[in-house]
């Protein structure tokens, strides 16, 4: 599902900064991207991805049974 969005923003990345400098009469130098970055939600989902895959990898679940 990445592919085709990044495909996707790359193409409306032109229409819509022809639209804002139709608008505004300013340039934005808008820049569509699906990655930004190293932050803070990407660190936090990482962790609760490996959290997740070890709390299924122990067998037990988390329903601890």
């Amino acid at each position: 599902m990445t592919v085709p969005l990044a495909v996707l923003a790359s193409v409306v990345e032109g229409p819509i900064d022809a639209a804002v400098i139709t608008m505004t009469n300013t340039d934005p130098r808008a820049h569509v991207a699906l990655w930004h970055g190293v932050n803070t939600p990407f660190v936090l989902s990482l962790v609760v991805l490996v959290l997740g895959v070890v709390g299924c990898g122990t067998g037990n679940g988390f329903g601890g049974q």
